[in-house]
């Protein structure tokens, strides 16, 4: 009997700290932004310590300024949610970098839901949804800088709209290579000023 109860004790004394330690270390977090709304979801894989097998996984939803904007003007209605790699760590990786880490700078800017409010307001839905699909495609390696002289909250009015967005269009030149359809969009857009 006292056999039983040394082996128990020291059972207990050996699984107690492996089960704190692959709690604490067996832990790989990340964050993944959608590519349909620009909601971020930040996870964590509880796992066993150094390998990748996962016996717990969490999420948590966390809405952006950009993903709150979508939902008000209707771009994303239905849709499922298209999670991309942005960053994480854990469980013996110090960085893990995904391509998602571009939609996480464009779904957090304040930039970007002017920008959208103002096309869904002064052109039409289907070209806001346009912009969006492209401003959080994570295959752009270079998105265009919406921060130009942007008015802190919502454009006044559709002059005041089509002037900054002229201006900025003029401004800006764009490689093909790294921005596909960039400079196409901003030209069904805004058209060019004359100098």
């Amino acid at each position: 009997m006292h056999k039983r109860w040394w082996q128990r004790t020291l059972l207990w004394v050996i699984a107690i700290p492996v089960a704190v330690f692959g709690a604490l270390w067996g832990a790989f977090g990340y964050s993944s932004a959608c590519r349909e709304c620009g909601m971020i979801r930040s996870s964590t894989d509880w796992q066993i310590p150094f390998t990748p097998l996962t016996y717990w996984r969490s999420h948590s939803l966390e809405p952006t300024l950009l993903s709150r904007e979508v939902e008000a003007d209707a771009l994303a209605t239905g849709h499922t949610h298209n999670w991309v790699f942005s960053h994480g760590g854990g469980n013996g990786i110090m960085c893990a970098i995904g391509s998602g880490r571009w939609l996480m700078s464009e779904a957090m800017s304040p930039d970007c839901p002017t920008f959208i409010h103002g096309l869904v307001l002064y052109r039409d839905k289907r070209l806001a949804r346009e912009w969006l699909t492209l401003l959080l495609d994570p295959k752009i390696a270079i998105h265009p800088p919406l921060g130009y002289d942007l008015p802190k909250k919502n454009f006044p009015n559709k002059a005041a709209f089509d002037e900054w967005g002229s201006k900025l269009r003029d401004n800006l030149s764009f490689d093909e290579q790294e921005q596909p359809g960039v400079a196409a969009l901003f030209d069904r857009t805004f058209v060019k000023l004359d100098h």
